[in-house]
C-alpha cells in the first residue's frame, strides 16, 4: 500500500514500526530533557517539583503517542495468509527457490 516518504511507513495498513520509533526515541529524548533541566539555566528558572514534573509531561506524552500508534497499527493489522507469507519470501530470494520447488 501507500507509505510515507522517506521512511515507508504504511498509511493504509497496521504498521507497528511507528510505535517503535516513538517508544525508542522516548528512551533518548527523556534522559535528555531530564539533563538539560539540571543545566544552571533551567534550575533559576523552575523549582525541582517544576523540572520533575515537566519530565512526567514528557513521559506521559511519549506514552500517550506510543499507545495511540500502537492501538491504530494494531487495529488495521492483518496476519498474511500462509501463501502471502511464502509468496513474499520466494519474492525475497534470488531465482525463487519456492517457486520452483512447486514447479517440480
Amino acid at each position: 500500500g501507500p507509505g510515507l516518504p522517506l521512511v515507508g511507513w504504511s498509511t493504509s495498513g497496521g504498521d507497528l514500526r511507528v510505535p517503535h520509533f516513538v517508544g525508542l526515541h522516548a528512551l533518548q529524548v527523556l534522559p535528555v530533557l531530564a539533563w538539560l533541566l539540571t543545566r544552571p539555566a533551567a534550575r533559576r528558572r523552575w523549582s525541582e517539583r517544576q523540572r520533575v514534573a515537566l519530565v512526567w509531561i514528557g513521559g506521559l506524552a511519549f506514552l500517550a503517542a506510543l499507545l495511540w500508534f500502537l492501538f491504530s497499527g494494531l487495529r488495521r493489522f492483518r496476519w498474511p495468509s500462509r501463501a502471502e507469507a511464502l509468496e513474499r519470501l520466494d519474492a525475497t530470494l534470488p531465482g525463487r527457490p519456492l517457486q520452483a520447488l512447486g514447479d517440480a
